[in-house]
């Protein structure tokens, strides 16, 4: 794996993943549904609507 490369004139900043037991619970639980089938979960519009929006306010928690 290599370094990654800030391109001239921005600044990417790294912010910690903050999850959330009930996230924690999703991704366990979408992993052993794959183990167990071997097929590729689908989430609804609505659920990464809601997935998005909740790491996007976390991450704003963290950099503010």
């Amino acid at each position: 794996m290599g370094l990654i490369r800030e391109p001239k004139n921005i600044d990417l900043v790294v912010a910690p993943s903050i999850l959330t037991n009930e996230d924690k619970q999703m991704i366990s639980k979408i992993i052993a549904d794959y183990k167990r089938t071997k097929k590729t979960p689908t989430l609804s519009e609505s659920k990464r609507l809601r997935v998005r929006k909740s790491i996007l306010r976390r991450t704003e928690r963290v950099l503010s």
